[in-house]
């Protein structure tokens, strides 16, 4: 894994200290951070002097791993290059963090996990803490603790320890990472405050029997509320079904709206969530819950339940009371333009517009302080906006495709797109990944954030140090391959075939864990790219 590097010191070279005699303190370049050892034991020579450097290891960049539990395969390749310069990004400028490498890291199997840590040791051991800071706001402190030991225990292990571990200690942010679990621990210790949490359900037909999963009951904080807000008059007795499933840990409340009617029909116009939502803030100003969670009668079209369990876990353990908002829907919304949006947000907010950049499907958590910045007033009028009571702002344009004639989407549909500037957030809102107010755990893909336990894979637990390493039941290694930092140049200049989809294969899957996947274009150019080399 490392190089010895032969290096002359010349007394003319005004980059080198005077040469000491040996036995006494190693030179050093003066402009360097190189490690150098001489030979124990080693006879002073004539000048020119010669000593030996035991200096940067050269690590493979890139790893691509193959493995199979069961009829299960799964093919990954990971950049330890961009993972280190991502890593560094995060702790000393706080971009965003590369969380989901490391969490494929943290739950490789333990036979692939020991021969990254030997391959590349400061990728596993940084992997390792920036998970541990990450559980710290969704778990118990002992795991996340765990996790730390396992990374301090992998610098200890004979292989790693010496030239490696001064390597990772020198090269990657190791104090950082290590200092930023003690600081969050510090926090921990006095700023954790359980919060109470109210959710918001508009319901029109949907099955709510996802309210009683016992996984989801289990995380919910203590000071629990359930709304449900009935829109589609159905004959369903919801406290008789719900109640069962959710007492004694939680309390249910149920309210019927009814939004102007349809003449045409003689049915409620609305069937959207923008009146429930509004109807609840405006009803329950002076009595609402730290954090309220506006969600759809069927939250998962939307929202992964792995997202929302590790959100009320962390309401639960207390570490979001600096949270103000929170989107959580999984897809981002493509921004655009239209004259009737802009003049229902100059209604809704009262001001000017801005370009609008936000996530899809109207779904969010909001703290209380944040909803009543704005005055109760104001949410009137946006309730007027949605609820029927107003004439239309907008003339719809070619045919209306949905049952019936005076359905007004367009109101609630145009509020999808600024709910998180109603609620006091800048009008780009900034993808997670990149929004520095969300904690740790939620800078990541929605469709990416869920407890993350695969079967294959112990969270925690050091790796033994040597000797036969532990598999899971059902687990078949099939390969690493491991690319260096130099292709070598085959004769005519002309890369064969089969290494051409290789190298293709593995920009896509670069693209894949280490970059973002919001560009979806340009991953599917890629994957088209490797197709057409596969067929030549």
């Amino acid at each position: 894994m490392s190089t010895l590097f032969l290096w002359k010191r010349l007394k003319t070279n005004p980059l080198l200290e005077e040469p000491p005699l040996f036995g006494e303190r190693p030179p050093r370049f003066l402009d360097s951070k190189s490690i150098c050892r001489e030979f124990p034991g080693a006879l002073r020579p004539a000048k020119p002097q010669v000593a030996v450097c035991l200096s940067q290891a050269t690590y493979p960049s890139e790893f691509r791993l193959d493995w199979c539990v069961g009829s299960q395969c799964f093919d990954h390749s990971i950049s330890c290059a961009q993972f280190q310069l991502r890593i560094r990004g995060y702790y000393e400028h706080d971009r965003r963090p590369p969380l989901r490498e490391a969490m494929f890291l943290v739950t490789l199997p333990p036979v692939y996990q020991r021969e990254m840590l030997l391959g590349c040791p400061g990728m596993v051991v940084l992997a390792h803490l920036l998970v541990a800071e990450s559980r710290l706001y969704t778990h118990e402190v002992t795991e996340a603790l765990e996790l730390v030991s396992r990374a301090q225990a992998m610098l200890q292990l004979p292989e790693i320890a010496g030239v490696h571990a001064e390597g990772v200690q020198n090269a990657w942010p190791l104090q950082t990472a290590l200092g930023r679990v003690d600081g969050l621990l510090a926090w921990l210790d006095t700023g954790r405050m359980p919060l109470s949490a109210d959710i918001v359900l508009p319901h029109c037909r949907e099955d709510l029997s996802w309210l009683g999963n016992s996984s989801l009951l289990q995380v919910l904080p203590a000071r629990t509320r359930i709304f449900v807000y009935e829109k589609c008059g159905a004959g369903e007795d919801l406290a008789a079904v719900l109640s069962p499933l959710l007492e004694p840990h939680v309390q249910l409340i149920l309210a019927r709206l009814d939004d102007v009617a349809d003449p045409a029909t003689g049915l409620s116009a609305r069937r959207d969530e923008c009146t429930a939502y509004l109807s609840h803030v405006v009803t329950h100003f002076g009595d609402l819950g730290d954090l309220t969670f506006f969600l759809h009668g069927d939250p998962s079209d939307h929202t992964p339940f792995g997202l929302l369990n590790l959100v009320f876990r962390a309401v639960a353990l207390g570490t979001l009371n600096q949270l103000d908002f929170a989107h959580l829907g999984a897809p981002r919304l493509v921004a655009t333009y239209n004259p009737c949006q802009d003049d229902i947000y100059r209604r809704a907010v009262g001001r000017e517009p801005g370009r609008l950049y936000t996530y899809c499907c109207s779904q969010f958590l909001v703290s209380k302080r944040r909803i009543m910045q704005r005055p109760l007033e104001q949410y009137l009028q946006m309730l007027q906006l949605v609820d029927g009571s107003v004439p239309d702002l907008c003339q719809r344009i070619g045919p209306s495709y949905e049952k019936y004639a005076g359905q007004r989407l367009s109101h609630c549909f145009f509020l999808e797109f600024m709910w998180h500037v109603v609620f006091g957030e800048p009008d780009e809102l900034p993808l997670r990944a990149d929004d520095t107010s969300l904690p740790l755990f939620l800078r990541l893909k929605a469709e990416l954030l869920r407890a993350f336990h695969p079967v294959f894979a112990a969270l925690v637990g050091s790796p033994p140090p040597r000797g036969k390493v532990e598999t899971p039941e059902g687990f078949r290694k099939v390969g690493v391959q491991t690319k260096p930092n130099r292709i070598p140049k085959p004769t005519k200049g002309v890369l064969p075939a089969g290494l051409k989809v290789w190298i293709a294969l593995t920009r896509l899957a670069s693209v894949l864990i280490s970059e973002t996947t919001d560009d979806r274009m340009a991953t599917c150019n890629l994957a088209q790219d490797a197709e057409k080399k596969r067929a030549f």
